[in-house]
This record gives structure tokens, C-alpha cells and sequence, in this order.
């Protein structure tokens, strides 16, 4: 557990999947006695969630790692903790791209951050932790929301499978992962619980939803099953591959 009235502060970079992925840090550390404040002025740790999807991305990541380096050195703050897609993507080299931080961690290890806390904390060379990933589901009542009341992102699976020329994310996230359905629904009635109206399903491709566990394409029964929830009253879906947008997707969603 964290000593009385320390503060973590979280910087997150991307899209909504990291987005999410912040939140759940954020319960998990709220879970260890942290306080995250994401303005405090002088922090116990600094996290920096990165995206590694385009260059632009990667060239903002290195900068917010520097800065929180930077912070630091000026006493600002204790330990600094670089996570996510950019240290999962690159690994040893992000370590000498922007040294100087006290954990690499990469996206499978997002479920145990309190232990990545707890280790930093209690250590002093730095960590470097880019298995490849094996997503650990976290519990869907410590997530820390930020941002709308009414709206919440909900993760429903990691990774793909699909190998586009264009687009290096299954090369760090790994492959198609799904969130058992039970899970999902246990969150979605946690989210509704706590004021969502709206959840707006998110993956790297929602059409794949399910064939890893079930095998079978599985998104339209979990549609059904969601708009029995209640308390949600829009379901929103993100991203689309486009080959699995099957007849029985669009009748569902009509």
C-alpha cells in the first residue's frame, strides 16, 4: 500500500483503447492508497501511457517522457513509468531513445500495476517488461472514469489478426484477444450503474469479436445481450473491419 496522501500522476497519449487502459491503472493504483490527480504539482510517480500507431505519435511520446524525465531530475516527482504501445513496440530502444525512466513496461502488463509500482518503487535499476502480450482482464469495478459521466468507452477485445500493410498495431498488441462475454456484460451493468447512458464499444476490430473463444463470430449476440441492459440507451461500435461486416451485424445494429 502507498503511504498517506501520495499522488500518481497519469499522462495519456492515443486513442480511447488507451484511453481505457489509463483508467484502469488509475483504479488500480486508487485500490493501493494513491491518490491520482492528473494536475498535482509534485507526484510519488509519473506514468506515461504512449501510442506508438504513427510517427507523429511516437516523436509526442519520446517528447512526454523527456518532459516527465526532466520533472524528475527537478524533484517534481519520485519514479517515472513509461507504458504502453511505443514501449512495447520498442522495447530496449526506447530505453535509449528517451533514457533516463525507471520502468518500460508494454501493454500485456497492464493488470498488474500495482506490483509494477510497488517493484519501481523498491528498486533501482531500471525495468524493462515487453513480453509478448497476454491480456489480463482487470476488474471491472475498480475502473477510475475520467472525462463524461454519461458515456463510457468498453473494451470488448485486444490485438488482430489482420496483417494490413498500412497498420503496425497487431506487431505490439498482439493477436486477437476477446473479452468473454460474461465480462463485458458485467461491465456494461457497472458503467450503466454508475451513470453511463451511452457505451460505445471499442477493439481493434469489433467484427472479430468472439471466434477466439467461441469459434464463432460472436458480435451480434453480444449486441443483443447489451441492449438488454439496463440503463444504456446507445451503443455506439468502434473500429469496423470491413469483410466481417456480415449481413447479421447490420440486422442487429438496425
Amino acid at each position: 500500500m502507498a503511504p498517506e496522501n501520495e499522488k500518481v500522476r497519469i499522462v495519456t497519449l492515443g486513442c480511447a483503447k488507451n484511453e481505457v487502459d489509463s483508467e484502469e491503472i488509475a483504479g488500480v493504483l486508487r485500490g493501493e492508497g494513491y491518490e491520482v490527480d492528473g494536475n498535482a504539482r509534485k507526484t510519488a510517480v509519473t506514468v506515461i501511457n504512449t501510442c506508438g500507431f504513427l510517427e507523429s505519435a511516437k516523436a509526442e511520446s519520446i517528447q512526454a517522457i523527456k518532459d516527465a524525465i526532466r520533472e524528475k531530475r527537478a524533484g517534481r516527482t519520485g519514479k517515472v513509468i513509461v507504458a504502453g504501445c511505443l514501449a512495447q513496440r520498442l522495447g530496449p530502444e526506447l530505453m535509449r531513445l528517451a533514457p533516463g525512466a525507471d520502468a518500460y513496461v508494454g501493454v500485456g502488463q497492464m493488470g498488474r500495476f500495482g506490483e509494477i509500482v510497488s517493484e519501481v518503487r523498491g528498486g533501482t535499476d531500471p525495468m524493462l517488461d515487453v513480453a509478448p502480450p497476454h491480456h489480463r482482464w482487470a476488474d471491472v469495478t475498480t475502473r477510475a472514469r475520467a472525462g463524461r459521466p454519461w458515456s463510457a468507452y468498453l473494451k470488448i477485445s485486444e490485438g488482430c489478426n489482420h496483417k494490413c500493410t498500412f497498420c503496425t498495431i497487431p506487431s505490439f498488441r498482439g493477436k486477437h484477444q476477446s473479452k468473454p462475454i460474461e465480462r463485458v456484460l458485467q461491465e456494461a451493468n457497472h458503467l450503466a450503474k454508475t451513470g453511463a447512458r451511452e457505451i460505445n464499444l471499442i477493439a481493434q476490430d469489433v467484427t472479430q469479436y468472439g471466434f477466439d473463444l467461441y469459434k464463432a463470430f460472436t458480435l451480434p449476440k453480444l449486441l443483443r445481450e447489451l441492449n438488454a441492459v439496463e440503463g444504456i440507451d446507445w451503443i455506439r461500435l468502434l473500429y469496423f473491419y470491413p469483410n466481417l461486416l456480415t449481413d447479421e451485424v447490420i440486422e442487429t445494429m438496425a
